[in-house]
């Protein structure tokens, strides 16, 4: 299949730090020199706590016996 070839990729990670931040300017110069698309990321995990208890609920009001 003949087609039009994607252009490179450049993927970096992002979490907010120094180094982060220095990463994701070269990232940005490089796929400007390069025309390279550029994909930072980030990736987030909720903590443990985060939310509702685990076996909490709340009685609504005028259901159940």
């Amino acid at each position: 299949m003949a087609g039009k070839a994607s252009p490179p990729l450049i993927v970096v990670g992002v979490d907010g730090s120094e180094s982060s931040k220095s990463a994701l300017q070269w990232a940005a110069r490089q796929a400007e020199l390069t025309g390279a698309e550029l994909r930072p990321v980030q990736a987030w995990r909720p903590p443990s706590t985060y939310g509702m208890p685990v076996g909490y609920s709340t009685p609504i009001s005028g259901a159940g016996p």
